[in-house]
C-alpha cells in the first residue's frame, strides 16, 4: 500500500474530511488529495503533523513493506528529506 493510501485510510479510520485534515495540517485540501493520490508527498515536517493529528505514528504511514531498505523512522526521516532535496533541486 502506498503513503497516499495510507493517509486516506488513517483518515477515513478518524471520520474525517480532506478538507478538515488540511485545515488542521495547516495546508490546502489539494495537498492532502494530491498526497493521497500518490502524486505528491508531504514534507517531513507535514507528515509528523498528519500523524499526529490521525492518531498514529509515522512508521504506520510509511510502512515500507515494498521498500525493505529503509526501517527505521530515522531512516524513513532521512528518505522524506532527500526526496524534499531532490524536488528542490529539480525546481
Amino acid at each position: 500500500m502506498s503513503l497516499g493510501n495510507r493517509i486516506k485510510e488513517q483518515r477515513k479510520k478518524t471520520g474525517m474530511s480532506q478538507e478538515k485534515l488540511a485545515e488542521l495540517v495547516g495546508v490546502s485540501r489539494q495537498a492532502v488529495t494530491k498526497w493521497e493520490a500518490d502524486i505528491s508527498a508531504p514534507s517531513t515536517t507535514n507528515l509528523f503533523a498528519l500523524a499526529e493529528i490521525l492518531g498514529t505514528s509515522v512508521d504506520v504511514l510509511m510502512d515500507t513493506e515494498t521498500d525493505e531498505s529503509i526501517r527505521s523512522l530515522a531512516e524513513q526521516a532521512y528518505y522524506l528529506y532527500k526526496k524534499e532535496e531532490e524536488k528542490k533541486a529539480a525546481d
